[in-house]
């Protein structure tokens, strides 16, 4: 009767352990290793973070003289809105601007790519509907942060063959999700 008991036992705990990951099957002794760090970097995960609202902070564009706020919207459906102001002093002070603009834009994510800084990015193309094709790159640093590619050349972006791609470009545009 004993022998019947251990065996019960024994069977019980091998079942219970074998429901629990705890099995002969088993290598890792029944430890699920950490999910892997997602790269945000990739288009699936560009065209996933991407839609939202936008924002470029109080930024510098000309040595001190002049300054740019930015606004993208990107939706999910390709479309979207983007706005602007100029301003002649620091701090982009409402009612201070000299110049300000808005423009509906199509955008068309590309493959993954790297920087000419060495950063992996995603490549985009931008169709604004007054001003036309841009064509850059984006990194992104969080889900909620991204970088947009530029360079010191004001000629680049105008054709894929003249893709922005550089992160520390003086225009390189630092967007914040709202």
């Amino acid at each position: 009767m004993i022998k019947q008991v251990g065996l019960i036992a024994l069977g019980l705990s091998m079942a219970f352990l074998s429901g629990c990951g705890g099995g002969s099957d088993n290598n890792d002794g029944g430890v699920t290793p950490p999910p892997e760090e997602t790269n945000l970097n990739i288009p699936a995960e560009v065209e996933k973070n991407i839609i939202g609202s936008w924002n470029v902070g109080c930024q510098n564009i000309d040595n001190g003289s002049r300054y740019e706020t930015d606004k993208a919207i990107f939706n999910a459906d390709g479309t979207g809105e983007h706005e602007g102001a100029e301003y002649a002093s620091a701090g982009c002070i409402a009612g201070d601007e000299i110049d300000e603009w808005s423009d509906t834009f199509t955008y068309t994510l590309g493959g993954p790519t790297t920087s000419s800084d060495g950063k992996d990015a995603v490549d985009i193309n931008i169709i604004l509907a007054k001003t036309g094709n841009y064509y850059t790159m984006l990194h992104f640093t969080a889900i909620d942060k991204f970088i947009m590619a530029d360079t010191d050349d004001e000629e680049d972006g105008d054709t894929p063959e003249r893709r922005e791609n550089s992160f520390t470009g003086k225009e390189s545009w630092v967007y914040i999700k709202q």
